[in-house]
């Protein structure tokens, strides 16, 4: 069964993956995005909020969920692995493996790797992924959410002591910071804060008018752009922030953030996370061959980067993703199928 899909949730999807291009686009010419970063964080909450939206509206059962993730993720990653592969020519045998493993996370090194790039989030969503239904199955209403929330909290805490210890121990010789930073334990807050707002989205409706909720959208812009000004790195306040943002746009408020260009941008943003370096590569030499600099440069890398990006991932999206995604769904079918003959079957019906 299809799910509705929400502009909002595509438009915010959209602007994630800008905000990923954006800081990478300015750490190529050396221009401060680093606010950009944060996208990632955009698509943790966004996707926690999908993903208990279609486990409560489908009803399907793990291994749907299963099926349906891998078909989403795995065709396009995958065919990432050997593009940067063919533009990095060097042997990166076990940082390969790492990658079509989805062990990217694993390793310092293998975290900035050339191998898919950035492809260490798509290797935390997928340790979501795993998690998800057990979460899904305690997690029932809005007071566990809270607790989720809570826990995800303490438990980033932790991390960062023991993670500390840990990640000394393990790589004695490379810098475990960002390694650090990017694990799992640190990022779950925002997933937490995504499935939050599955339950709060409706309590909200029920509790607060159009006009609260304008007032309130209007405080959390102002907070992002306070965020984004004076660089605060918190996952926790970026995730609450994002977390405020959906509940508003879910109910109606801040209609002029939405529009069909981001809907669309959205739409792709998988592919054109993964395959952004290209545009980047290529956007690059543009910028040099002009003679541009600073700013001037920045803003026409970023643009182009965009508008190559987005065409490739608009043809991945309609040759690659979106067929994968209807074959997992067929063979969804031909389960469920399976399995009520097979009942019926046994009933003697």
């Amino acid at each position: 069964m299809p799910l509705k899909r929400f502009a909002y949730i595509d438009t915010l999807r959209g602007y994630a993956v800008l905000g990923v291009v954006l800081v990478h686009a300015g750490q190529s010419c050396g221009f401060d995005a680093a606010f950009g970063a944060r996208g990632v964080q955009l698509f943790f909450v966004a996707s926690a909020l999908t993903l208990m939206t279609s486990w409560q509206e489908r009803n399907d059962g793990t291994a749907a969920f299963f099926i349906r993730r891998a078909f989403r993720i795995i065709p396009m990653f995958w065919l990432s692995v050997p593009i940067y592969l063919g533009l990095n020519a060097d042997d990166y045998t076990w940082q390969v493996i790492g990658a079509a493993a989805f062990l990217q996370f694993l390793r310092p090194d293998w975290i900035i790797a050339p191998i898919v790039p950035g492809g260490w989030s798509v290797c935390i969503e997928v340790i979501f992924y795993c998690t998800f239904p057990l979460v899904a199955l305690y997690t029932t209403s809005f007071v566990r959410a809270c607790i989720l929330v809570v826990l995800s909290f303490c438990g980033a805490k932790l991390w960062g002591e023991f993670g500390r210890v840990l990640g000394a121990y393990l790589f004695p010789d490379q810098d475990i910071g960002v390694w650090l930073y990017l694990q799992y334990p640190n990022q779950m807050f925002a997933f937490a804060a995504g499935i939050l707002c599955y339950f709060a989205i409706q309590k909200w409706r029920s509790m607060f008018g159009d006009a609260a909720t304008e007032t309130v959208l209007a405080g959390t812009l102002t907070w992002m752009g306070y965020l984004a000004a004076f660089g605060n790195p918190q996952i926790l306040n970026s995730s609450l922030a994002f977390a405020l943002l959906i509940i508003c746009l879910a109910n109606g408020a801040g209609k002029y953030l939405v529009n069909p260009a981001l809907v669309y941008i959205g739409r792709f943003s998988f592919s054109i996370y993964l395959l952004h370096w290209l545009g980047i590569g290529y956007a690059a030499k543009l910028t040099i061959a002009a003679h541009l600099e600073g700013g001037q440069q920045f803003f026409v890398l970023f643009l182009t980067t965009v508008a190559i990006t987005t065409a490739l991932a608009a043809i991945t999206y309609y040759v690659i993703e979106l067929p994968m995604i209807r074959f997992g769904n067929r063979i969804i079918a031909a389960r469920a199928i399976s399995t009520a003959k097979l009942a019926a079957s046994s009933s003697g019906i």
